[in-house]
């Protein structure tokens, strides 16, 4: 899961299209199974589910904004902010909820 993670991160971090078809590619080849493969592909392109499940988590921005901001403790100023500086969903949620655990 650690290098999952860090494939993600590292396949977000540039804009270089053959930089992401080389980590993608290195990270696929070098796992174990054709079933962590099909997983691994479809997460990475942003699914839960593949294609053929026709199958949505049915979570839209209203739902996350709502928790995120329960969770976080900012003001809508403050999370405005960070969107606008991110303008992507994981982004956003992860530095309005960066240092902020459940205790």
């Amino acid at each position: 899961m650690l290098e999952f993670s860090r494939v993600g991160a590292e396949v977000g971090a540039t804009t270089a299209t053959l930089q992401k078809t080389r980590t993608l590619g290195a990270y696929f080849r070098a796992l174990d199974s054709d079933d962590d493969l099909r997983l691994a592909a479809i997460f990475m392109s942003g699914r839960a589910f593949g294609p053929a499940k026709r199958q949505t988590l049915g979570l839209g921005w209203r739902q996350i904004n709502k928790t995120v901001t329960t969770l976080s403790g900012r003001t809508e100023e403050e999370l405005g902010e960070i969107w606008r500086k991110h303008s992507d969903l994981g982004d956003w949620a992860g530095e309005a909820l960066e240092g902020r655990t459940e205790g």
